[in-house]
């Protein structure tokens, strides 16, 4: 599959300006302020890459608009992409994997929409696959290498553009489960919204999750499970360690499969996300994003010199 083209297009100021019904002082504003990257071509024009025009669209910082206008008519839907995703899977195209991740990535998909609608599903379908015998263990694994190479290079990306002054986040799964994609895609999640985050990944026994959160002493802290947590006595202890979080003003939530009806009601109303985006909500609401850009010219002091001739 080639890479997709909104995923590499670049605007002008007045391409952007006209689309979203702005001035183009103000996009320059919104450049100068860091609310959109840009970069200037040899004779100092500024050219906006689209998927970081799409991305402050939909995390609700632009004006709405209709994205066709931005020349993003032809973006794949949610299904569209898992369809795809799948097939990539089964195949074991790790290279494609790749570029459906971080092609839905640039083209301004919110991560916690490609986890629940894309990634999850997709994996959940490769493992009925196998139980059903339709797939060998060994197409398994590989498609389960495959999307977490991916995410692992989409880990990469973010961190090029992580903000230096950030909250902490910890989590990851308690001890006697294995899975490590869970909390990769909460990580991942986590870092877009301007989260530092700490990943213990799978099988994280409780002490070690304690001695973590008394050292690192994190804003928010999660705990992924996707089996093996019927037994009483761990319920306990991982109530005992939800009450310790709190106490220490921090906040905790819970997420996955592993986490039975009974053990989900014992925990009271926001601790338990039933999706990927409860946490991006959690998160968001913990620590919000920048204000709503201001329209009009970039005040004097946000300036850059420039020739007179430049956009």
């Amino acid at each position: 599959m080639a890479q997709p083209l909104w995923s590499t297009k670049y605007l002008s100021t007045a391409q952007v300006a006209q689309a979203l019904g702005v001035g183009v002082s103000t996009v320059k504003r919104w450049v100068d302020e860091g609310l959109l990257p840009a970069n200037r071509t040899p004779g100092g024009h500024r050219k906006l890459l689209l998927a970081d025009v799409l991305r402050l669209l939909r995390s609700g910082q632009l004006p709405g608009v209709d994205i066709t206008a931005l020349g993003a008519a032809d973006l794949p839907s949610t299904e569209r992409l898992r369809r795809r995703l799948t097939e990539a899977l089964e195949r074991g195209d790790a290279r494609t994997v790749q570029r459906i991740v971080l092609g839905s990535y640039r083209s301004g998909l919110a991560l916690e929409v490609l986890a629940d609608e894309v990634v999850a599903p997709a994996m959940h379908q490769i493992g009925h696959d196998w139980e059903a015998g339709r797939l060998d263990v060994y197409e398994e694994h590989r498609g389960t290498q495959a999307i977490a190479a991916a995410l692992f290079a989409l880990k990469a990306l973010l961190e090029k553009t992580a903000l230096r002054s950030m909250p902490v986040a910890l989590g990851g799964a308690p001890e006697g489960d294995w899975t490590l994609l869970p909390s990769l895609l909460a990580e991942l999640i986590l870092m877009d919204l301007g989260w530092k985050v700490v990943n213990l990944g799978p099988n994280t026994p409780l002490a070690s999750f304690r001695k973590a959160i008394t050292e690192i002493r994190p804003k928010l802290v999660w705990i992924s499970a996707s089996h093996g947590l019927e037994s009483p006595a761990v319920q306990e202890q991982l109530l005992r360690l939800a009450e310790e979080v709190e106490q220490r003003r921090s906040t905790v939530i819970f997420g996955g499969r592993g986490f039975v009806p009974e053990f989900q009601q014992r925990l009271g109303p926001g601790k338990f996300g039933r999706c990927l985006a409860d946490l991006a909500h959690l998160a968001k609401s913990l620590h919000p994003l920048p204000a709503r850009p201001r329209r009009g010219r970039p005040p004097k002091k946000a300036r850059r010199r420039r020739n007179p001739s430049t956009s």
